[in-house]
């Protein structure tokens, strides 16, 4: 599933992306095999596994240059903080 989002995320060029109405059977940090993105899920609980979820996408080249990985404030929000220099960041 993620591979699908990833090849989509490539073709548009995108270093960041925030999704919504997600439905990943796990929460927490998702990377595949030799995946160029890594997917940070919240929103599934065992309680509710249908539930949709929201979803960041990042680039991996940049993950290790944000003071933070995103953190999960409950199932439908997740936070990101970007550090004032992101315009340089994605560079």
């Amino acid at each position: 599933m993620t591979s699908i989002v990833a090849r989509e995320l490539v073709r548009y060029k995108l270093d960041i992306d925030a999704l919504v109405e997600t439905q990943f059977s796990e929460k927490g940090q998702l990377e595949e095999l030799g995946a160029i993105y890594t997917f940070f899920c919240c929103g599934w609980t065992e309680a509710k596994p249908s539930d949709p979820g929201v979803t960041f996408a990042i680039w991996n080249d940049i993950i290790g240059r944000l003071p933070c990985l995103p953190q999960d404030i409950n199932n439908r929000l997740i936070s990101l903080r970007l550090p004032s220099s992101a315009p340089t960041l994605l560079q």
